[in-house]
């Protein structure tokens, strides 16, 4: 039996108001977790490299926010590949301070006054906007550079969801947490009698979850076959605090493969004022950084000197380390500079799907990425929803337009075989799924403590879970605004003296992050900007 793990980027979500009993143990438990999310992005950035993409953007959190759900519900052999995975197995966390800790995250992400907002020490230490010049230094830029605060200039949204077929029944107490540590609630669909219905439900609630900017996510053939459905969305939108100057927006060139090539025009658009940026001697690159209105989220943008696809996707693979990208923002200055880079609409559609009968590493992937082999003696385990939970109690939960759920009676080796094919596909992109069921001996027991007993009698013979389709969506628009429309008074680009100027006319890597919580919301290499 298949289930249908869909992740879709860009998303509507709100979080409920923490409790004590929900918050984590202590704070460095948010940074553990946050730690991991950009590990993982990370991960899966090189496991998806491949030589003819034109960009690699996805959504480290509406990925990580899926995995953490189905985390919720796993136990034995399971949770342990799920926590490898996501990178707690060597961390000093208990279980049930992760599920607090990412409810935690998610709350502060949605908020538009987070409690975790320490500004990044670029903004501690920024003199430029503070307009705090010695007599010797650049004229600062004037006042009306600045983008205009207002409600809707910085917007992100959060969605999860789970939906399951009717003729599955779900376990009250795993139904009770995920409510109450993820804002999730079960979407019971037709899955096998109505198809048609259930894939526009699901379509539905993705146009809905992110404002329309993806509208489809499965088709009926998809969900036909499957008793669930796994989505997750992450919606974002944010206007600069500086604006890009709409007169200096034309046609450029843009050099994919280098200098020595023919380059392709592409529309870009320019911008001058005060940004964080540092100039990297050990990785060959530079870092600007474009903060959007309200001071809560930045997009950091790397670019090799003389960039090419080949210089671009070396740092990636073997100099660039997530970690080391938050240190290296950490010590970024703010400057009067000059930026100019491509305006895009990014809209990426990443098979994380597993490939038949190939070797460890995605098609096309110019290195063999490490090897993380599946051990098939390791087969035990099982997805429950009687986690040691005690301590959290739940209370009452806010209503909220979100959904999650899990099936009750599958066997645990078939959701090992799953969990561990998912290490496989975002670490190598291999596919051994159905060999992971047949390579053991070992019989698999029903997992009736996901809760009540099945409504039909023949849910007892069901075929193993095991996941079918991987799929996550992303759209960005990156304009002169930011993500919206809007009318900003800006300067000219040579109208001010700058310390730098910056074109991003080559491979360029973006990493949109929520600095209050330092989560990469989105993330991956532009080789191409072209639509």
């Amino acid at each position: 039996m298949r289930l249908k793990f869909v992740l879709g980027a860009v998303l509507v979500l709100a979080l409920h108001e923490a409790t004590s009993q929900f918050e984590p143990s202590n704070t460095n438990n948010l940074d553990v977790v946050a730690n991991s999310v950009t590990n993982l992005a990370q991960k899966i950035s090189r496991a998806i490299a491949s030589q003819k993409s034109k960009t690699e953007i996805f959504s480290p959190v509406s990925i990580a926010g899926a995995l953490s759900l189905l985390l919720l519900g796993s136990s034995g052999v399971t949770r342990d590949e799920l926590t490898k995975l996501m990178g707690f197995d060597n961390q000093q966390i208990s279980f049930a301070d992760i599920h607090k800790s990412f409810g935690k995250l998610f709350g502060e992400l949605v908020s538009s006054e987070p409690s975790l907002n320490t500004p990044v020490p670029w903004r501690q230490n920024d003199k430029c906007n503070n307009y705090d010049y010695e007599d010797d230094e650049p004229s600062p830029p004037p006042k009306n550079q600045r983008g205009k605060r207002d409600t809707s200039s910085h917007q992100i949204s959060v969605a999860n969801g789970v939906f399951v077929d009717r003729n599955f029944l779900l376990g009250a107490r795993y139904e009770q947490l995920t409510r109450c540590l993820y804002q999730g609630k079960a979407q019971r669909l037709p899955f096998s009698t109505d198809p048609r219905s259930t894939a526009h439900q699901i379509n539905s609630w993705a146009r809905e979850s992110t404002n329309g900017k993806i509208r489809e996510i499965v088709t009926p053939e998809q969900v036909q076959n499957s008793p669930m459905v796994l989505a997750s969305a992450l919606y974002f939108k944010g206007k600069w605090e500086t604006m890009f100057v709409e007169p200096d927006t034309r046609p450029r060139p843009f050099y994919a493969n280098g200098r020595n090539q023919p380059p392709v025009n592409v529309t870009a658009m320019a911008t001058s004022g005060c940004f964080p940026y540092i100039d990297v001697k050990d990785w060959d690159a530079k870092i600007v950084g474009l903060p959007y209105q309200q001071g809560l989220s930045t997009m950091y943008l790397v670019v090799p000197n003389n960039s090419d696809r080949q210089k671009l996707s070396f740092l990636l693979s073997n100099t660039i380390d997530i970690g080391q990208l938050n240190n290296m923002i950490d010590r970024m200055e703010v400057k009067t500079g000059a930026v100019v880079m491509p305006k895009m609409q990014l809209e990426n559609n990443l098979g994380l799907k597993q490939q038949p009968q190939q070797s460890h590493y995605p098609p096309n992937t110019p290195t063999r990425p490490q090897q993380l082999p599946v051990n098939p003696d390791r087969r035990q385990g099982s997805f429950n929803n009687q986690n040691n939970f005690q301590q959290l109690s739940p209370p009452p939960a806010p209503q909220v337009p979100a959904t999650s759920s899990y099936d009750q009676n599958l066997p645990p080796q078939a959701i090992v075989s799953c969990f561990e094919q998912q290490e496989c596909i975002y670490l190598q992109g291999c596919r051994i799924i159905r060999k992971c069921y047949q390579t053991t001996n070992k019989v698999a027991q029903p997992l009736m403590n996901l809760g009540g007993r099945s409504r039909s009698k023949r849910q007892t013979n069901q075929s193993p879970l095991f996941v079918g389709d991987i799929v996550h969506k992303v759209s960005l628009d990156i304009d002169e605004s930011g993500t919206e429309g809007g009318a900003v008074t800006a300067v000219v680009i040579d109208r001010i003296s700058s310390s730098f100027t910056l074109r991003l006319d080559g491979p360029f890597l973006i990493y949109l992050r929520h600095d209050a919580t330092k989560l990469p919301l989105f993330y991956g290499p532009v080789y191409d900007p072209r639509d």
